[in-house]
């Protein structure tokens, strides 16, 4: 072909568009920026540079597969005065996140230790209201009994009394489990007799003497007449966060016995 004739005053230039590259991860073409990353002081030292500056390089991945540095908040102590010493981290913020941490676990250990008192301290509760529920269930299965026996003979029984005496039960239960929330203390009583006032006892008491004697004679009488509300048994003060017994209290509930002594298969059980 001739080219005499073309003429040659024009220049090469590049074509419309912008530098792309593959990410070698994902394998999708991105503009080229998208691969710039910009070192760590502490990387770039690792790389044989000064440090001083963070270095921007060329990555062989795309900044959305680029593995991406810990988040500050997620780093360790040592990491976060490695970062420090490396300048790649303002020690002002360091020291700040370090000081928030150490009041934070100041905090849960408070937490936890006062949690740890209130379970001790509120656990004596489960003896008067498991006493208290127990008798609630007695009671309903005893008027249930009642109610479809008894008042077919010749007994006739006014229910009045099982009505009231459900309802003590059932506030006297809702007053211990409110105290128990509320105090996060020891009860003041371990019989649930102490949590019901006088009376109210003598009330029920009434209602109780005037139920036909025949009955009374064959049933078990109600718990709340076992125990006169000012003889409940106090709960003892709770002063440590031990719920075993101290040395002394394990000696007088093994009897005094002498080590070596051989006792029955009855004995020496709790």
């Amino acid at each position: 072909m001739d080219t005499t004739d073309i003429e040659d005053d024009f220049v090469l230039s590049e074509g419309p568009g912008y530098a792309a590259a593959m990410c070698a991860k994902c394998g999708k073409i991105k503009p080229a920026k998208e691969f710039k990353r910009k070192l760590t002081k502490a990387q770039s030292r690792a790389r044989g540079h000064m440090g001083n500056v963070a270095l921007e390089i060329e990555s062989s991945m795309c900044k959305s597969c680029q593995p991406r540095l810990k988040d500050v908040q997620h780093l360790t102590t040592q990491e976060l005065h490695n970062r420090v010493s490396a300048g790649d981290l303002n020690p002002t913020i360091a020291k700040t996140l370090i000081e928030k941490r150490d009041r934070q676990a100041r905090a849960a250990m408070r937490a936890a230790a006062k949690r740890a008192w209130d379970n001790v301290r509120t656990e004596p509760w489960a003896t008067p209201i498991s006493t208290a529920q127990a008798e609630l269930t007695r009671l309903r299965q005893q008027e249930k009994y009642v109610k479809t026996h008894l008042n077919l003979t010749t007994i006739e029984i006014d229910l009045t009394f099982f009505v009231e005496y459900k309802l003590l039960l059932t506030a006297t239960l809702a007053r211990m489990k409110f105290e128990k929330m509320r105090s996060c203390k020891e009860p003041p009583f371990l019989d649930w007799q102490g949590f019901v006032e006088m009376p109210t006892y003598h009330r029920l008491f009434e209602m109780w003497e005037a139920m036909p004697a025949e009955y009374r004679k064959r049933v078990k009488p109600p718990a709340l007449f076992a125990i006169l509300p000012g003889d409940a048994k106090v709960c003892p003060p709770i002063n440590s966060l031990s719920t075993k017994p101290d040395p002394a209290a394990r000696l007088a509930q093994g009897g005094g016995r002498e080590k070596g002594t051989v006792t029955s298969s009855s004995e020496g059980q709790f």
